[in-house]
């Protein structure tokens, strides 16, 4: 189930990287599965990256002189020395007078000073601006200059490869992306809050060793968001496309629609859709083709109920992860039908009712979500969290 606790107290130290190992897996875990707690996140680092547009001032160098004039002014008093806070590149040190109502008001300014410290040393360490590129094969190109050996690739630079081509992107220091031939990627954007790239056609493969939602991959379907892992994305021509995830986690978004795709599954995406279903790479051809028909194909009524009903004679244990994406996106008369099936495949969660899951009850779904795994963290296998789950 989803931990009790969350962790925006946590999520400015996350932003900013300041968490490291358990504590660090912890949040990245829990945003995978709590929706409240990532939308706080991308609040912060929006706040970020609102930040980062300040441009830098210097004090004055009698500023502290001043402060400490006046303190002295309004206290009259003895005075204690604060120890000195310092930080990479900053260091300083408050002498605080002796007045209640001035020592109060200085004890805050140095608190808020000595936790803004980590976030000024986060702002004065930018991600690389540019990031290198190598050629595997031919002669890709980065604008009109052909990549060479090596090559930089900066934001709002286009990169392509021929049918005899293919290339290399490092990914700031967060990962590589390999470039397939017959492709064409943009990069958009690149800082620490945030890496991001455009594929408009061709294919690319990721491989991503970073907190969850730092790296972006738009298409013309939908956008790729990056949770600790490695996959492969294919783009056609017409903007449409899929996306296979060999490690981790990827989230797929559009128009409010994601789709949570586990290592050993791939999801399908078409342009005017968005993301389709998730489904194990093993699935039934029947299975799929029944499900590229709900996702995509705008049936009416009858063919939509002969299609869902395939899907779920279909589906055995291992394809709970379709079902559960069914759920929360067939109409209200279709979900009894998919909880009888998908609750006769896995145990239910306690608390979790088919009335509930009917009436499209978001915490019903999204405990059922957590106890099938969804909320896995970054390499879990999806096979992993089942074995407890399963109806003999």
């Amino acid at each position: 189930m989803m931990p009790a606790r969350h962790v925006v107290a946590d999520l400015s130290a996350y932003c900013h990287g300041s968490l490291k190992g358990e504590a660090e897996r912890r949040v990245a875990e829990h945003l995978l599965a709590c929706r409240s707690c990532r939308a706080a996140f991308e609040e912060i680092r929006s706040g970020v990256e609102m930040a980062r547009q300040i441009p830098a001032a210097s004090a004055p160098s009698d500023l502290w002189d001043a402060i400490e004039a006046r303190l002295g002014a309004g206290a009259g008093g003895r005075s204690i020395d604060s120890p000195a806070i310092s930080k990479p590149g900053v260091s300083m040190e408050i002498r605080i007078k002796a007045g209640a109502s001035v020592r109060r008001l200085a004890l805050a300014a140095a608190v808020v000073m000595a936790a803004s410290l980590p976030f000024i040393w986060y702002l004065s360490n930018p991600a690389p601006r540019t990031w290198a590129v190598a050629s595997l094969a031919g002669s890709p190109m980065i604008g009109d200059a052909a990549v060479g050996s090596t090559g930089r690739l900066t934001v709002g630079e286009w990169i392509e490869t021929d049918s005899s081509s293919r290339a290399l992107i490092e990914v700031a220091d967060i990962g590589h992306v390999e470039v397939e031939p017959n492709s064409r990627l943009r990069l958009l954007a690149t800082r620490r809050s945030e890496h991001r790239l455009s594929l408009e056609h061709g294919a690319m493969n990721a491989v991503i060793t970073a907190p969850p939602r730092l790296f972006f991959v738009e298409t013309p379907s939908a956008t790729a968001a990056d949770l600790g892992c490695a996959y492969r994305l294919v783009v056609d021509d017409a903007g449409s496309g899929h996306l296979e995830v060999t490690l981790g986690w990827v989230a797929l978004e559009n128009g409010g629609r994601e789709s949570i795709v586990p290592a050993g599954a791939r999801c399908e995406m078409r342009r005017g859709f968005g993301p389709g279903t998730p489904y194990e790479n093993d699935a039934t051809p029947v299975l799929r083709e029944a499900l590229d028909q709900i996702d995509f194909a705008r049936l009416p009524a009858p063919g939509r109920g002969a299609a869902l009903a395939t899907i779920l004679s279909e589906a055995r244990s291992d394809d709970a992860l379709t079902l559960w994406h069914l759920l929360v996106r067939v109409d209200t008369e279709e979900r009894g039908p998919v909880f009888d099936r998908l609750s006769a495949l896995v145990k239910t969660p306690e608390g979790v009712t088919r009335e509930g899951v009917v009436r499209g009850e978001k915490k019903m779904l999204d405990a059922w979500r957590d106890d099938l795994g969804l909320r896995g963290g970054a390499g879990r296998s999806w096979k992993f969290p089942w074995e407890k789950n399963r109806v003999s």
